[in-house]
C-alpha cells in the first residue's frame, strides 16, 4: 500500500485509513483531539486514504478519531514527544 512519506519535522502526523481487509478509505474525516476533547487538527483523507498534518503538534497525548459513512473506527491514542 502507498503509505505516506515520513515527515521530516518532529510532531507532524501522517497516516492512512483502511478497512479490515486493507482497502483504502478516501474522504474520511480525521480529527486529532487534545486530552480535554478539543479538536486541535482536522483533515480529510485523499483518494489513497492518506492524511497529513502539516502543522506540528505540541508534545502530549492525543486521540485520533476517524469518521466515514458506512465505516466504524476505534479511536486511537497518540503520544507525541518530539
Amino acid at each position: 500500500l502507498p503509505f505516506p512519506t515520513m515527515p521530516s519535522e518532529p510532531n507532524k502526523v501522517v497516516g492512512m485509513t483502511l478497512t479490515p481487509n486493507n482497502e483504502l478509505i478516501n474522504d474520511a474525516i480525521v480529527e486529532i483531539q487534545a486530552q480535554d476533547g478539543r479538536v486541535v487538527r482536522a483533515v480529510k483523507t485523499n483518494a489513497l486514504g492518506q492524511f497529513f498534518i502539516t502543522t506540528p503538534l505540541d508534545n502530549g497525548t492525543y486521540t485520533v478519531a476517524v469518521e466515514r459513512d458506512g465505516h466504524q473506527f476505534i479511536p486511537q491514542q497518540l503520544v507525541i514527544n518530539g
